[in-house]
């Protein structure tokens, strides 16, 4: 990964004075002072960096040096961090330019390599990883002792990141690799924590990346990935990014929707994920559900995909069908649906669990791509995931059980409707309200 540069290189900007402390404090813990060589450079940060983003980063901070000199100081030191971290627009590509490399196409454009960017994307992702385990991070471990990262998740995370960045074949133009940088969420969090750390400094971006998992035993398995985790968890509201409570598994409560509905019922917002048909998909939902014959969520629900490239569908804005979930109805649907309406929905996971749907189109999701090569798949496996603090019980808000007290009718109202609808009068409505418990 070449470090000529290729675009005229703006000014620098400095750390601000805490920083400074804080900077100098570690690196006379590692004892080093305000002359580094590449040598001292790898040194520091072998521990962070995987091998070839620790060579590309420090043959860029050498190219630094004036003339032949074989130290930078400490300016020159943290020109990374301040650019990417700190700069404008401008500082931000030039930088990346001048990491990645770049070459010039038939009209004499300078274009960048659309999988040299790729690499440098997994290169980061994989350091974010390395960063984590080296600084024992509580959230990290509360992942990684259940499963490791895995390369080929992280390989389609990597594309899902960088498959939004126009480019003709492999050229990616500048304009395009700016606008990119400047709307890439993921990238900058990946940016922040992982320069941060190469200089002991907080993130700028503070919010969540990875949050802590709560899980019912050590020995429950996942089949998520971490990098999965990471992906999904950029898009969700920031107020459900710090914790995943595990709720349901197919491989722990086997294939019953009715133990899906009692894991995942009044469990606050929810990520579901299945794996059908060698594809890795499912959807966020935005607020607690319960059973009952009607749509509920809001516009921060979203579907997305997983494997095999990661990619999220936000919602359009055209309707209000997020979340249908639905039990024990005769003349309605039964299963839990996101998007679409009845009979063809975005995602479809049926009452007779192990079957679910999805359609080629869905006017709930924008950019909505059908989630397997199938219409009709059946589950491998499935998982639901409590995200944020869970909601406060019944008991806890000092309320009544919803259910406590009412009659079957009033349990059963889809049906009354029905009924009532048909011309039959509910002769027994509301007897037994007053009956004790």
């Amino acid at each position: 990964m070449g470090g000529k540069q290729s675009l005229e290189k703006p000014s620098r900007t400095s750390l601000n004075p805490t920083e400074r402390r804080r900077l100098t404090l570690f690196l006379e813990k590692k004892g080093s002072h305000s002359q580094f060589n590449k040598q001292d450079m790898q040194r520091l940060w072998k521990d962070y960096l995987v091998p070839d983003l620790l060579k590309s980063y420090t043959d860029y901070l050498m190219n630094q040096a004036r003339g032949k000199q074989t130290h930078i100081g400490i300016e020159e030191f943290v020109w990374i961090y301040s650019a990417l971290i700190r700069g404008d627009e401008d500082e931000k590509v030039t930088t990346l330019i001048d990491i990645i490399g770049s070459s010039k196409n038939s009209s004499g454009q300078h274009v960048i390599s659309f999988k040299t960017l790729c690499k440098y994307i997994s290169d980061l992702l994989e350091s974010f990883f390395l960063g984590l385990q080296t600084q024992t991070d509580p959230n990290y471990i509360s992942w990684t002792y259940h499963k490791q990262p895995e390369r080929v998740s992280m390989e389609t995370v990597t594309r899902g990141v960088c498959d939004d960045l126009p480019r003709n074949d492999d050229e990616v133009q500048v304009s395009h690799l700016q606008r990119w940088l400047n709307t890439s969420v993921i990238v900058a969090v990946l940016h922040s924590y992982v320069l941060g750390s190469l200089y002991n400094l907080e993130p700028e971006v503070k919010d969540t990346v990875v949050p802590l998992a709560i899980w019912p035993t050590i020995k429950t398995q996942t089949f998520l990935d971490l990098s999965q985790v990471i992906y999904i968890n950029s898009f969700i509201p920031n107020q459900h990014r710090t914790l995943w409570r595990f709720l349901f598994s197919t491989q722990t409560h086997g294939e019953s929707f009715a133990k899906l509905i009692g894991s995942i019922a009044n469990q606050g917002a929810l990520v579901i994920v299945i794996h059908a048909e060698n594809h890795t998909f499912g959807g966020f939902i935005s607020e607690e559900i319960s059973p009952g014959p009607r749509w509920v969520g809001d516009s921060d629900c979203f579907l997305f995909r997983l494997n095999p490239v990661a990619s999220m569908f936000p919602s359009t804005g055209y309707n209000d069908h997020y979340v249908y979930f639905n039990s024990q109805q005769q003349s309605l649907p039964n299963g839990l649906g996101m998007g679409g309406q009845y009979n063809y929905w975005g995602l479809w996971i049926d009452s007779q669990f192990g079957f679910g749907e999805c359609s080629e189109s869905c006017t709930t999701f924008k950019d909505y791509k059908m989630l397997t090569n199938k219409k009709k798949f059946r589950i491998s496996k499935m998982e639901a995931w409590g995200v944020g603090e869970p909601p406060p019980t019944p008991h806890e808000r000092g309320e009544r059980d919803s259910r406590a007290g009412t009659t079957v009718l009033e349990r059963e109202s889809v049906h009354t409707h029905l009924l009532e609808m048909a011309g039959r009068k509910m002769y027994s409505k509301g007897i037994g309200r007053d009956i004790p418990n």
